[in-house]
């Protein structure tokens, strides 16, 4: 078995006016993927699809995670009052 060190994750942030016509972000999770090129291929196929096509290609977001590791959080939080 292959030994994977980690995983891509691909998000779609879009920025839209609510009814009260200030600007507020739109995030969409698109999944995770075994390569960087598996990942970008997703993209592609989404730029063409209803919806994404309206938006550039820099509205997604394509993001490296190691497995077995740490990413954030390492010394733990604060409560907010």
């Amino acid at each position: 078995m292959k030994d994977i060190k980690g995983y891509y994750i691909v998000e779609f942030v879009y920025e839209v006016d609510d009814d009260n016509y200030k600007c507020i972000e739109r995030f969409a999770f698109i999944g995770v993927f075994s390569t960087k090129e598996k990942a970008n291929t997703a993209v592609d196929y989404l730029m063409n699809q209803p919806g994404f096509r309206d938006h550039p290609r820099d509205c997604f977001y394509i993001s490296f995670f190691d497995l077995d590791k740490l990413k954030e959080w390492t010394t733990g939080f604060v409560k907010l009052k």
